[in-house]
C-alpha cells in the first residue's frame, strides 16, 4: 500500500500533491489540510526535499514557505500565488544556476548529516 493510498483525495490539485508529498517523505498514513510539516516530523533536510520535489511537480513553493506557513492548505495557496506571478511576469522563473537539488543531491546531504 503506497502513500496515495493513505492519503484522502480531497481539496484542491495543489492540495493533493502536497498531502501525497507530506505522507511519502514523513511516513505518516493521514494528513489534513490544516496539518504542518514540521509538527509531523519534517526536519530541515526532509524540508528540502519537500521543496524540491513540489517543484518537480509543478508547484512553487520555498524553503521559507515550509517555515512560515508549512500546512498543507497554506501551502497550496503559496504555489497558486506564486504560479500566478510567474505567469504574469515575463522571463519569471528560476534564477540561472539556481535550480532546486535532485533527489540523489538531498539523499546524499542526509547521509553526510547522519555521519
Amino acid at each position: 500500500m503506497g502513500a496515495e493510498d493513505l492519503v484522502p483525495e480531497e481539496g484542491t490539485g495543489e492540495e493533493k500533491v502536497l498531502r501525497r508529498l507530506f505522507a511519502e517523505i514523513l511516513g505518516v498514513a493521514s494528513v489534513g489540510p490544516d496539518d504542518s510539516f514540521v509538527a509531523l516530523g519534517g526536519d530541515s533536510v526532509a524540508i528540502m526535499r519537500l521543496v524540491a520535489r513540489a517543484r518537480e511537480a509543478g508547484l512553487e513553493i520555498g524553503v521559507q514557505d515550509v517555515f512560515e506557513s508549512g500546512t498543507v492548505s497554506a501551502l497550496a495557496a503559496a504555489a497558486r500565488a506564486a504560479g500566478n506571478r510567474t505567469a504574469e511576469t515575463p522571463g519569471a522563473g528560476p534564477a540561472p544556476g539556481m535550480e532546486p537539488l535532485s533527489q540523489e543531491e538531498l539523499d546524499d546531504i542526509e547521509a553526510e548529516m547522519k555521519r
